[in-house]
């Protein structure tokens, strides 16, 4: 029996398109460059053929999806954004294209249309995935928005309890928002799942120096420096400058020796400009 596309047909159809969307497209969140840059990725594997159930007005839905994907596989980001707007428009029940649509946005680095898109697909359906949530929380970080930040990391560590970035993410958005008791909580998480995990130690480390618990800064620096980052725009020379700065609020001239050290080995421009800022500094201080 033919039915209408809408809310009593859509689960069975929005559960087969999920299943292909998963085979199909992957999304990945890179933070890149100033600020936090989230970039989409396709997979360019050519999505499989399935057998979907027959509603009225399905076979236009499927071609829509299609083509969206097709589009997107293509780099073709205007033509995704066009093709997935006509999708929602025919099928409003349908949360995919707006999952998309964000993809789109982000593309153009339109972290408001991020947000947006998102959160209508949200509205249409709650039981989000772990990268929705993720990459909401990633749009809300560009934006400052960082107390709706921490609500979308916390909803992502809900859906995926075992993923350590999204703990570090977590420890960063309460970090900005001025939480750094919970920062530590989160960072602790992260730390459980990745013990080395360098990103997840120095916002530890952080979160420890807005509690002014120096000595304990000191360790979780040292446990960065030492670690293995899992972030690919890591600068593993800021873990040093953040142990040298501590030092220095240590008045430890020994410390900040060798931190200065440390940064060196991994640009002699960067540990120049600590010695100067740290010098600087010490001049004020005896004015």
């Amino acid at each position: 029996m033919h039915r209408p596309v809408g809310r009593n047909s859509c689960v069975i159809v929005r559960q087969a398109r999920a299943w292909a969307a998963s085979l199909g497209v992957s999304v990945g969140l890179a933070l890149a460059g100033p600020g936090w840059a989230y970039s989409p990725g396709v997979d360019r594997a050519r999505e499989p053929d399935l057998a979907m159930p027959v509603v009225a007005g399905f076979d236009r839905v499927h071609a829509l999806r299609g083509e969206a994907y097709a589009a997107l596989r293509a780099d073709d980001w205007r033509h995704a954004m066009r093709i997935s707007r006509e999708w929602a428009s025919v099928d409003p029940d349908d949360d995919t294209p707006w999952v998309l649509l964000a993809w789109t946005y982000a593309e153009r680095r339109d972290y408001a249309g991020v947000v947006a898109a998102y959160n209508r697909a949200i509205d249409i359906n709650p039981r989000q995935r772990h990268p929705v949530w993720r990459g909401l929380g990633v749009a809300y970080t560009v934006l400052k928005r960082f107390d709706y930040a921490v609500t979308a990391y916390v909803r992502a560590t809900e859906v995926n309890p075992a993923e350590p970035r999204t703990w570090f993410d977590l420890c960063q958005a309460h970090l900005r928002n001025a939480e750094p008791a919970l920062a530590i909580l989160a960072a602790k998480q992260a730390i459980q799942r990745e013990s080395d995990y360098a990103e997840a130690w120095a916002c530890r480390g952080d979160s420890l120096v807005r509690e002014v618990r120096l000595e304990d800064a000191l360790a979780a620096f040292r446990r960065a420096i030492d670690g293995k980052t899992l972030e690919p725009s890591t600068d593993r020379a800021a873990f040093w400058s953040s142990l040298g700065w501590v030092y220095h609020r240590l008045d430890r001239a020994d410390g900040v020796q060798e931190a200065v050290e440390g940064i060196s080995r991994w640009s002699t421009d960067a540990a120049e400009r600590f010695r100067e800022t740290v010098m600087a500094g010490r001049e004020n201080a005896g004015r």
